[in-house]
């Protein structure tokens, strides 16, 4: 089973995110339409990084606002497919693993 890949579409002043089950089967959809895109995407949601720009850090749930500005009143299905279409796979996500280092080994209580 392979990891979840971000779909990474720059915009016009925003960039956004939406997760993939797999950059195979969002290859594959992108030929193929029929492929229901409920097999494609992990979550119906749409992400948009905190600074506004770049793929990494922190990813928040695009507001309708942000995505009206971008793609017009569409739906979310429809934003998550031109997303899909038009955006860059970004394989590097790290979703459900911990990212954190210690920063001082000494200072605990198991001595």
């Amino acid at each position: 089973m392979s990891n979840p890949v971000k779909v990474f579409y720059k915009g016009d002043s925003q960039d956004f995110v939406v997760f993939v089950e797999s950059e195979e089967i969002a290859s594959k959809y992108t030929e193929d339409s029929t492929i229901p895109l409920v097999d494609v995407v992990g979550t119906f949601k749409v992400y948009s990084p905190e600074s506004g720009r770049g793929v990494e850090g922190v990813l928040h749930e695009a507001s309708n606002r942000d995505l009206e500005n971008q793609f017009g009143k569409k739906p979310v299905e429809d934003v998550i497919k031109f997303i899909i279409h038009e955006g860059t796979f970004k394989n590097n996500t790290k979703v459900g693993k911990k990212q954190w280092g210690s920063t001082n080994d000494s200072n605990g209580i198991n001595h």
